[in-house]
């Protein structure tokens, strides 16, 4: 790896504005006030702390103190007040201040001698701090000199020392002396110091005896109702010096809880927020810092009883607050929830954010006797995402005391959304419950908004029949049954019985989100089964569906087809081994899965082709066998190596040598963890008998191993349940695990270790094998040629050569998940797949939504017009109607690319985007078992996809062999999406090069360098930026100094994007740029930018590997900013971590960062992978800096990785196993 390879990759990282944090050591309380009917006002009052300081002395003038004095024990000097030696204070504090000075007393002098306090009476004191600010310097070459501080109860006669200083020291002390002196009296304090000779000096200022007492209990507590949840208390305060009162209330008169911390010389409180008809226990107490008092008598009052109200719809209509509802604000807002047209709104027209912090509450509702409870309301909002925003429905059973979460935003709603929830869980025969509508912003912006409109609560009615449910029997023989509901407030329970007659049984319920399909795992083979599905809810249970049935043949075994990258072009002989290290893998997967997986077809890449995609990924010598979970993830593979962990595994026996690929092949297919109960998974464990070819079960699982850490649960618990089942789900090794539900009818019991298939089984573990070699991996490049003008690089065409794939794209526009704005996100991102074809690929587009409409008609790419053409019938896509057949349209989908004349022998995948939301039409997994029968991976992107919608599209994803990813991060999360979705179905192999965004002044000329190695024989440059395509002057300069110009050649168009606040309203007009540079010279590169105004410019330039050589993207993340927002708190420093590559990484390069601010700023550093902080492991791969900012802004970080020492190595010493 002597080759120089250097790139740079960029973030933009929000510091945020700094918080100012006021705090004392007393406590404040917080009062509620009544500003007008239906508003409360909450405001914090401040609190001063007591005064009860015995000893409170400055040392401010030259002389002893009165009741001060000086002990001088050796008669070779003493304590004094005058500073012979004019040494300045460095105590911290000010002014004059008590010194002995050895120094200045000069040689041949011993100092013994003692600063003593006047003597104190602590009778009454219970505890007790002695605080002072003091500079000891010690002189090291002399003698050990000594500063103590002691204390004394019996007027000096013996001491106890509470603090002792024999090195140099500087600072405020403050100890607690209670226990040696709290209580009595003649009480005295030295500081002595002593065995000292020519010594430096040891100054004393500002010391405090701070003696407190515990307050006078209060008394004659009384409680009083007002109203069906509020209660009035009044106590007597019996003291003078507390410093708050602490409020404790209970239900049972026994079991008390804290309610609020009183202001000192309190002696009223109401209570708010109780349940109606409730009957309250009461106590108080006075607390300082001494201590608490004895409690009060308990008081005790019942509220009234529970409001008739059991239903509302209110629509808001006459503007004002309706009877019963309330505004609830909290400091330091300014902006409450306010009527306007007819709804309900919280809205910011002001230049300068605000913090805003306000809730609209329903009336108390009263609904005893009725189980089921509904709320629906209609919203729209938007405003900025960043940490400390919360839109929120909540509701309270218990008169607003605590409040249970229904409902939170995730995304902007531009268009007006109807929201329904089952309160069932919190309202349910209770007799005392409010909703409430509440809104937090830490800035609140101009033009932000939100509204709550058509608030309806009442009965919840049991839920309709489902409908059109199917049953099909799927790969590995799981009955997959699918149906038609209506909503998502009930769960579904499903049914089977052996003849369609009699003997139903329930084997199983969805969530309570609307799920409306069901996999039956239990199934046995060569029966037949029937099913019935019926929805319940608390207020019941709908009437059944039709009756479906399946016939389940024998079973069926999975086959997983894999790639292998090898390092080298073996010869037939060497060929025969790698096949036959196969063969007994396949072995191991069988017997490792009871029966139910197996390899299917393996291809073998050579010379290293492919090695960024490929499943195994096999290295020249020796080194450690290790794994990255989980398969069919970017960057996911197993490292093999002709000498893995010790093993040649050319020349070692083929059955020893599946245990080690079988313990990867957990890690990696399985997403498992160690655990010494397994045959397999037992950390260097070594090779055991084929029998050892086993998962852990319950019988042998150990507590504490990596795997119950993990999961909780041994290996075959974990394979047969589904994922979110387990905890932390999808946070597990950091990926979600892959569920392969054929593996639960498998599952051994858990008492016993496992079953044997081999070698029995053999023949049918390798059934399905086939072996195929291939020279090169195919690779993708842009189809989308530019013409090339004089001064250009790159010849106006383009020859292609790469294989090709056969893509159908599934979008919903739906009106009811789908906005005008979301609808132009979209689309954007079906021109990028569009424009990112190759020629010989074809593409088809389908959207939905109560039906399917051809887009774009299945069509082989073979030219620029053509794309220009489908790219029309994209920008002519409008939103749909309310309805969602996400059914429907897959079915066109997979009639298109499965009819006859259509290849089969090449690439093909379906990509569907949406919501998941399934309402009319077939059911989308009634066609599941078509696509398996294909081959037909469906690679799925949630689109504004609630729990049941991910459900079903992750299930489509993961039971066709394909990937889904969440876009719900907003509207450029889904251009990121589609780019990991098209990682995923495509052998895509993108260098990002450069990318980021500088802000140009007017006039000025900006350069960003660049590094094209070798390996490079394509260019793709994109520039994004304002204004007109004449606004800027923009270059990119080759290393012999000749350009391309992008004001040359057609390379740039304008375009516009819709404010997503208004869908009438476009945002100001901006240029794009692209340009593509074949066999590019190897060196440094330069973009320059010219510009007449003031402006940004957003650069990307990727490069595409030469044919058979592998891509190292890098990497750049600040670790410890907040994952979602991308925030770090200023005054905070930034954790920079970088890594290249994605499998081995690279260590042992040189790494520096660079950091641009919005201001202007720049500063360099250094990256290291040294193992010192903040590097965590030493030579892994990953390399940290700590980064500090000096202001508050956005910044672009940017790290750049150099082989010029030719000091850098592969490395998988960050992999999950190292074994």
């Amino acid at each position: 790896m002597k080759q120089s390879y250097s790139t740079t990759q960029q973030i933009r990282l929000l510091l945020a504005a700094c918080a100012v944090v006021l705090s004392t050591f007393w406590p404040t309380g917080l009062l509620a006030q009544e500003a007008q009917p239906g508003r409360i006002n909450l405001r914090a009052a401040a609190v001063a702390a007591p005064q009860t300081l015995t000893i409170n002395e400055g040392f401010d003038a030259t002389t002893t103190p009165t009741g001060w004095t000086i002990q001088d024990v050796s008669n070779g000097g003493a304590w004094t007040f005058a500073n012979p030696g004019a040494r300045p204070n460095q105590t911290g504090g000010q002014g004059n201040f008590a010194i002995i000075d050895s120094d200045n007393l000069g040689g041949g002098k011993q100092q013994n001698t003692e600063l003593r306090t006047p003597p104190q009476d602590l009778t009454a004191a219970t505890v007790v701090q002695l605080k002072f600010k003091t500079y000891l310097r010690v002189y090291d070459a002399g003698q050990a000199e000594k500063a103590d501080v002691d204390v004394s109860t019996d007027g000096g006669a013996t001491w106890t020392n509470v603090w002792r200083q024999t090195a140099t020291f500087t600072g405020n002390v403050a100890l607690d002396i209670s226990a040696q002196v709290a209580g009595k009296t003649n009480v005295l304090v030295r500081f002595r110091y002593y065995d000292a000779a020519y010594e430096w000096y040891w100054q004393v200022d500002d010391v405090q005896l701070d003696a407190s007492q515990v307050a006078t209990a209060p008394t004659n507590l009384a409680a009083t109702a007002q109203g069906v949840n509020s209660i009035n208390l009044t106590w007597v305060d019996n003291s003078t010096d507390e410093t708050g009162f602490d409020i404790e209330r209970s239900t049972d008169g026994t079991t008390f809880a804290a309610v609020v911390r009183a202001n000192a010389n309190q002696t009223t409180f109401t209570n708010g927020g109780l349940a109606c008809n409730t009957t309250y226990h009461y106590r108080v107490r006075a607390l300082n810092a001494a201590g608490t008092t004895p409690y009060t008598n308990v008081a005790t009052a019942k509220t009234g009883a529970c409001a008739p109200l059991s239903a509302i719809n209110e629509d808001f209509g006459n503007n004002q607050l309706p009877a019963g509802w309330s505004v609830v604000t909290a400091p330091p807002t300014t902006l409450e929830w306010t009527p306007v047209n007819g709804l309900y709104r919280m809205s910011h027209n002001g230049a300068t954010p605000i913090a805003v912090n306000g809730e609209l509450r329903t009336p108390v509702l009263n609904f005893t006797g009725q189980n089921g409870v509904s709320l629906a309301f209609s919203t729209r909002h938007w405003y900025s995402r960043v940490p400390g925003v919360e839109f929120t429905v909540d509701a309270s059973n218990n008169g607003g005391a605590t409040w249970t979460n229904l409902w939170q935003s995730i995304a902007s709603e531009p268009t007006i959304k109807v929201i329904t929830l089952d309160l069932s869980a919190v309202a349910g025969n209770q007799p005392n419950v409010q909703v409430r509508f509440r809104f937090v912003h830490p800035s609140y912006e101009n033009n932000d908004l939100v509204e709550v409109d058509d608030v309806k609560i009442g009965l919840l009615p049991a839920p309709p029949a489902p409908t059109g449910l199917t049953a099909r029997t799927a790969r590995n023989n799981n009955v997959l049954l699918a149906w038609t509901g209506n909503g998502n407030n009930y769960l579904t329970e499903i049914e089977r019985s052996p003849n369609g007659a009699d003997g139903w049984a329930a084997i199983g319920q969805t969530a309570t989100n609307g799920t409306s399909f069901y996999s039956d795992g239990s199934a046995q083979a060569n029966t037949t089964y029937f099913y019935r599905v019926r929805a319940k809810n608390a207020s019941g249970a709908s009437a059944y569906s039709n009756v479906a049935n399946a016939e389940v043949g024998n079973l069926n075994v999975r086959s997983f087809d894999i790639n292998i990258s090898l390092y080298n072009n073996p010869t037939i002989a060497e060929r025969n081994k790698y096949e036959e290290i196969m063969r007994f893998f396949s072995d191991a997967i069988y017997e490792g899965s009871n029966g139910a997986h197996r390899l299917g077809k393996v291809t073998f890449y050579t010379n290293g082709a492919f090695a960024d995609r490929a499943d195994i990924v096999w290295h020249a010598g020796q080194g450690t066998a290790s794994a990255r979970p989980a398969i069919g993830r970017s960057g996911a593979h197993i490292n093999l190596y002709d000498i893995a962990s010790s093993v040649n595994l050319l020349t070692n026996d083929p059955v020893q040598n599946s245990t080690l690929l079988l313990h990867e092949w957990g890690h990696y297919a399985y997403n498992l963890s160690h655990s010494p109960g397994s045959g397999m998974l037992i950390p260097g464990i070594g090779f055991q008998q084929p029998g050892w070819l086993e998962f852990s079960t319950a019988r042998d699982h150990q507590a504490g191993s990596e795997q119950d850490q993990n999961y909780g649960a041994s290996h075959w618990d974990v394979l047969a349940r589904p994922q979110d089942q387990d905890p932390r789900p999808g946070q597990v090794l950091g990926v979600d695990r892959p569920y392969y539900p054929e593996l639960a009818l498998v599952k051994p019991p858990a008492t016993e270790r496992f079953t044997a298939e081999l070698p029995a089984g053999q023949a049918a573990a390798r059934s399905a094998l086939q072996f195929t070699w291939a020279a090169n991996a195919p690779t993708r490049t842009r189809v989308r040629a530019q013409a090339a003008s004089a001064n250009a690089l790159a010849p106006a065409e383009i020859t292609v050569e790469e294989a090709t794939i056969i893509r159908q794209v599934v979008v919903e526009t739906a009106s009811s998940n789908v906005a005008p704005n979301e609808l132009l996100a979209i689309q954007a991102a079906l021109i990028d797949i569009v424009e990112g074809s190759l020629v010989g690929d074809s593409i088809g587009i389908i959207s939905y939504d109560g039906e399917a409409h051809v887009v774009q008609p299945l069509t082989v790419v073979n030219s620029d017009a053509q794309i220009d053409s489908i790219i029309a019938n994209i920008e002519a896509m409008t939103v749909g109607n309310s309805q969602s057949a996400p059914g429907a349209a897959l079915e066109a989908a997979f009639e298109g690319i499965t009819a006859d004349g259509v290849p089969t022998d090449t690439l093909r995948a379906i990509y569907l985007i949406g919501s998941g939301t399934h309402n009319t039409g077939v059911h989308p997994m009634s066609l599941l078992p078509d696509l398996q029968a294909a081959t037909l991976p469906v690679y799925t992107i949630g689109y504004g996809a609630d729990v049941a919608g991910v459900a079903l599209l992750k299930t489509l994803a993961q039971q066709s062999a394909a990937a889904y990813r969440s876009a719900d991060a907003g509207l450029n999360s889904l251009s990121e999406a589609v780019t990991e979705i098209e990682f995923a179905s495509l052998p895509y192999s993108g260098l990002d090069l450069l990318s980021g965004a500088d802000f140009i002044e007017k006039e000025a000329a900006v350069e960003v360098p660049f590094v094209v190695d070798s390996r490079i024989d394509q260019l793709d440059i994109e520039l994004g930026y304002d204004g007109n395509q004449n606004a800027l002057f923009a270059l990119a300069i080759a290393p012999d100094g000749s350009e391309v110009r992008f004001d040359e050649g057609n390379l740039c168009e304008d375009y516009s994007t819709q404010n997503p606040g208004d869908p009438n309203q476009d945002f100001a007009l901006g240029t794009s740029c692209y340009t593509t540079i074949l066999n590019p010279l190897v060196g440094r590169w330069t973009l320059r930018f010219q510009q007449a105004n003031n402006m940004y410019v957003d650069y990307f330039v990727t490069g595409f590997p030469k044919d058979a050589q592998q891509a190292l993207p890098a990497y750049v993340s600040v670790v410890n900013a907040d994952h979602v927002s991308n925030e770090i708190a200023y005054p905070k420093p930034m954790i920079v971590n970088a890594s290249m590559g994605t499998g081995r990484l690279v260590a042992g390069a040189t790494v520096n960062g660079t950091i641009a601010g919005d201001d202007g700023s720049f500063q360099s550093f250094s990256l290291h992978d040294d193992g010192v902080s903040p590097d965590a492991l030493a030579d892994d791969g990953n390399y940290a800096a700590l980064v500090d900012a000096a202001v508050n802004g956005g910044y672009l970080i940017s790290a750049v990785f150099d082989n010029d020492a030719g000091t850098a190595y592969f490395t998988n010493k960050a992999h999950t196993d190292a074994d």
